[in-house]
């Protein structure tokens, strides 16, 4: 999943009216740890260049930006 790295955070500084709660960590098979939200993987994509971008939103019908 190269244009979908994993993303991790140790600890979710949720802000705008976000709840530290809804902000989790799954540990795959390999060891490699993915923050969630409310549940579902949150990923990088490589498209993205500068804070802000969503470039990755509606990609295939599948990938959205993740918003409260």
């Amino acid at each position: 999943m190269a244009k979908w790295p994993l993303y991790y955070v140790e600890k979710v500084a949720a802000k705008d009216g976000l709840k530290d709660a809804y902000f989790g960590t799954i540990t795959h098979a390999d060891g490699k740890k993915q923050t969630t939200y409310k549940g579902m993987p949150l990923y990088f994509f490589v498209g993205n260049k500068a804070a802000g971008d969503t470039n990755g939103q509606g990609v295939k019908d599948v990938w959205y930006v993740a918003s409260p």
